[in-house]
């Protein structure tokens, strides 16, 4: 079908869905050349300011061209499609050449020309065709790769209200809204030249930094007017210092692993003096050793030598070992292997039963293993033995005392343990940022990032890795944006992507250009990497530009370097084979069966991957890509890992992890590869939630941003030996998940431990922002009434200053399929329901907690529920109070939400509740309607300004 063809249909077609076929066609044809229909023509392209591959530009004889290998090719555009783009080419033209101007710093009255026909192309395709921000543009703006930058020509946009959305929702339309952005006004962009003078050593260090992105000595001395040698001869070990042969500042040198670095100062060549200055300022900075009663030694730790826990067990023998007592204990494979036997019987039964020896539960308690004792009921099923376990509870508790006292009691021991755990974990400083150390020259001068802002800007490009742990409203995607650029502005980094949410692309994209309006930038979209196109996409990526903004789903279909995961499986390998080798040499008779069964199943994985003939992508490498970002890298956190010691211990993530944690995993892994001779790993990940749901977490992100550096080098690069040097795990007491009282046994990891230690490792490579830090970097807001004023903070807090529980009475009817519920939970074989399991019962329960209807949609509304009735009061009474400033509430609700297949919605009769209490049902939105970023976009402008007030959404943040 050609257009002229779509022509001779359009009475058998709706206006919406011609529109959408015609667009369609539009953007599927608009590449393609007239030359074989239309006699050529001379023509000439002349408004191409900005312009790059992919870009289009309106040519002499109006038509629109597109640049395609350095030629301009004509296109097939035409009707309101080719009207919006003309007018779009000359905004960015105008745009740009006035970024340009600004720039380069030419005469002011051209400049004030260019702002002129800028501020004139701005007001006539506004007045025609609407903002820039309105959805029917930016379908055509986003077909030119350049055009991303028109969205940072508006401020505060408002989609408003359409008369077709007013009448279907009863309300008055509201026009669209926004503010123009400062370029319309003043000058944003002011010409940055490198100084060419200092006055003192200190100002030659800044423009060092903000110049070259590190100590140039040659740059310094420059500035100064002084030899390189004199300068180092003046300032070496007070301003500069030589890291590993790397010239750096005072508080780089007194970063990092501060112990290593003093332990190599011997071998350094350093003369008395500048040795004295280097461990003067490497003391400063150095940790003070912790005493022993400051340590918490687990039994079962990883760190300590297995010749203590040896002591340990011959003490408890009290002298009672004969000559075929045998008392071996080694860790392998991350796991204690001990060999005991002919032990004591006194010990065996005092610390222990016959059923369960001291012997027997000591390994279970070093390896942090549960407890419990299961059985076999007469009907073959697995039951727990609760006085059995009961009594190893109980025993679990004695050997912990004994351990306890052993330490207290053995002065060797603590100093031994004492020295070792200094020496591993106590050894490190973060890097603290100065003031004022990043000038942002390229930046949007209308905007000044805070302190808390540039300190975190310095410490990525700094350290070449960050995680931005940051709360909500404290700017992280400015910072983001500005260590990418200065990444690449420094000649750090070459192409920086930076991983939004799918349905944040674009907001971020005009985030960033607000912030630097002049760079060019990539903006991926999904279908941009789809398996069709997806090669010719990621060529155009390779040759684009230095920094690209990609959806999540699209970063999936890029690969990571095929290697990564071979080299991974092979250093497991090796480590299982020293494993092996040491139990060999040890003489001791250790079973070493799992360890075996280990290495064959990382080989025949290894083989699955050498006979792997599937066409590769290009990969990461492969695309020039040297530094990664992740915004709400909360995703990542369920990360793959293989564990012994915590088999069925609650608290934890799932082992089997997330395809998209491990996929970033190798992708780290592969740059970690690549920037090895770099400037550092090159990964940046921001959330304000990393640690949420399970302590693990912690570990996680380490291995993201610091496995070689912490983990290897401290010995805690595996999962069990990190848990047994921070974290706690504890068996206790619970009530049953069947309810009726009952109490069973659970294994859980509770708490850390050590955290002074693992809070210094953290540190290095975490940047926080807590809540009321953010509060203190804040301007407060002033309210004048007469001659009072008051100041209050910009982030209103929370009212009653912590979140407010509302009990909710049980209905008789929900009571009793609780009580039906415990009795299908206590032995599924009698269950009335097929396939009774415990996740159906979980399910079960929580749709009866909110509405019975979820399980039976006839039942009355009287004996369904009270939960749906009390939300409505709640937020109907907050509704009618707010309703003079146009207040806004949300409703989380995972549960019952609007469908077309009979099942009751929880959404519809909570809306109809609030209707009948007053709520205005065009208020009312259920945030799942809204399913394209563009369509999410309106609601969010929408619940900004109060046109919809009530909002119901599940908690998945994909909304």
């Amino acid at each position: 079908m050609v257009l002229s063809q779509l022509k001779a249909i359009k009475p058998f077609l709706s206006n919406s869905f011609q529109h959408r076929v015609r667009f369609v066609l539009l953007c599927f044809t608009h590449q393609l050349t007239n030359k074989q229909n239309k006699p050529t023509q001379p023509f000439v392209v002349s408004e191409t300011a900005g312009a790059k591959n992919g870009s289009f530009a309106v040519g002499s004889d109006k038509e629109i061209y597109q640049l395609q290998a350095d030629s301009w090719v004509s296109t097939d555009f035409s009707g309101k499609a080719k009207e919006r783009l003309t007018g779009l080419c000359g905004l960015r033209h105008s745009l740009m050449s006035l970024l340009n101007a600004e720039q380069t710093n030419i005469d002011e009255t051209l400049m004030e020309e260019i702002r002129k026909q800028l501020n004139e192309r701005y007001d006539l395709f506004t007045t025609k065709y609407g903002f820039i921000s309105d959805s029917a543009n930016q379908r055509v703006c986003k077909l030119d790769p350049t055009n991303y930058n028109l969205l940072s020509l508006e401020r505060d946009y408002s989609a408003g209200v359409t008369p077709t959305q007013a009448k279907k929702l009863g309300v008055s339309a509201v026009k669209p809204s926004c503010g123009k952005a400062e370029i319309f006004t003043q000058r944003v962009m002011i010409p940055w030249v490198a100084p060419k003078s200092a006055e003192n050593i200190q100002d030659a260090l800044l423009a060092s930094l903000n110049v070259h992105g590190r100590v140039d000595l040659n740059y310094c001395a420059e500035l100064l007017g002084t030899p390189v040698n004199s300068l180092v001869a003046q300032s070496e070990g007070e301003l500069i210092f030589n890291d590993h042969g790397n010239w750096v500042t005072k508080n780089v040198f007194q970063s990092g692993d501060i112990k290593t670095k003093v332990s190599q100062l011997e071998t350094c060549g350093y003369t008395d003096q500048l040795k004295s200055q280097y461990q003067s300022a490497l003391n400063e900075a150095l940790p003070l050793d912790v005493q022993f009663e400051d340590i918490q030694v687990g039994l079962g730790a990883a760190w300590v030598p297995a010749s203590v826990y040896e002591e340990f067990i011959n003490t408890l023998c009290d002298g009672k070992i004969n000559s075929y007592t045998k008392i071996e204990i080694m860790y392998l494979n991350n796991e204690w292997h001990l060999n005991l036997s002919c032990l004591p019987h006194s010990l065996e039964t005092s610390l222990g039963d016959n059923n369960y020896p001291f012997s027997k539960l000591i390994k279970r308690l070093m390896n942090g293993r549960g407890t419990e004792v299961l059985v076999t009921d007469p009907n073959g099923k697995r039951v727990i033995d609760k006085e059995s376990s009961l009594n190893n509870e109980l025993n679990s508790g004695l050997i912990a005392s004994e351990w306890d006292n052993f330490l207290e009691n053995n002065i060797n021991v603590q100093n031994q343990l004492c020295q070792i755990f200094n020496e591993k974990f106590n050894r490190y400083s973060p890097l603290k940022a100065l003031d004022n150390m990043m000038l942002l020259p390229d930046s949007n001068q209308s905007i000044q990032l805070r302190e808390h802002q540039l300190k975190a800007v310095y410490r990525g490009v700094t350290e070449g890795r960050l995680l931005l742990n940051h709360v909500v409203g404290a700017g992280k995607s400015y910072t983001i944006a500005a260590i990418a650029h200065e990444l690449v502005r420094l000649g750090l980094k070459k192409r920086c992507v930076i991983v939004v949410p799918n349905h944040l692309t674009s907001q971020f994209a005009g985030q960033y250009l607000t912030l630097y309006p002049a760079d060019q930038i990539t903006v991926l979209s999904p279908d941009e990497l789809s398996p069709k196109v997806r090669q010719a996409s990621l060529l155009r990526l390779k040759t684009g530009s230095s920094i690209v903004i990609c959806p999540e789903s699209s970063f999936a279909s890029i690969s990571p370097d095929c290697d990564v995961e071979k080299s991974v499986i092979e250093s497991e390998i090796c480590k299982l084979d020293q494993a092996l080798s040491d139990v060999d040499q040890s003489g001791k008779r250790f079973t070493v069966k799992n360890i075996e069964n280990r290495k064959a199943n990382l080989e025949s994985r290894l083989l699955e991957l050498a006979n792997d003939h599937r066409k590769k992508e290009l990969s990461i490498s492969d695309l020039g890509i040297d530094a990664l970002f992740c915004d709400e890298a909360h995703s990542l956190k369920n990360l793959a890992y293989d564990s012994t010691r915590l088999t069925n211990v609650k608290g934890t993530n799932t082992p089997t992890g997330s395809k998209r944690a491990f996929d970033w995993y190798l992708k780290v892994k592969s740059l970690r590869a690549s920037n090895s001779k770099g400037n550092g790993l090159g990964v940046y990940l921001s959330t304000g939630t990393p640690i949420a749901n399970s302590l693990l977490e912690v570990f996680t992100f380490s291995r993201y941003l610091a496995e070689d550096e912490v983990l290897e080098n401290s010995g805690i690069n595996h999962i069990d030996t990190w848990v047994s040097a921070f974290a706690d795990i504890k068996s206790d007491f619970e009530i049953s998940a069947t309810g009726s009282g009952t109490f069973k046994p659970v294994t859980r990891l509770r708490a850390f431990k050590n955290l002074s230690q693992l809070k210094s490792q953290w540190s290095l490579f975490t940047d926080s922002v807590t809540a009321k830090e953010l509060l203190g970097y804040l301007p407060k807001l002033e309210k004048v009434d007469g001659n009072t004023t008051q100041y209050f903070d910009a982030i209103p807090r929370i009212t009653g200053g912590k979140a407010q529980q509302i009990i909710v009475e049980p209905t008789e009817l929900q009571l009793d399929f609780a009580k039906s519920l415990v009795e299908r939970a206590s032995n599924f074989k009698s269950s009335k329901v097929a396939n009774d399991n415990m996740l159906l019962v979980m399910n079960h329960a929580r749709k009866s907690s909110i509405d019975m209807r979820l399980l039976n949609p006839n039942l009355p509304p009287e004996v369904s529920g009270n939960k749906i009735p009390a939300t409505a009061k709640v937020v109907a009474k907050k509704y009618h109070e707010t309703t003079s400033i146009r207040g806004t509430q949300i409703i989380f609700l995972d549960l019952g939400v609007e469908n077309k297949d009979g099942r009751h919605s929880v959404y519809s009769d909570l809306k109809k509740q609030l209707r009948s209490l007053g709520v205005q049902e065009s208020e009312i939105a259920f945030a799942q309607s809204y399913k394209t970023p563009i369509a999410k976009s309106e609601l969010y402008s929408k619940l900004n300004q109060g046109i919809i007030r009530v909002v119901i959404a599940s908690t998945n943040p994909s909304w």
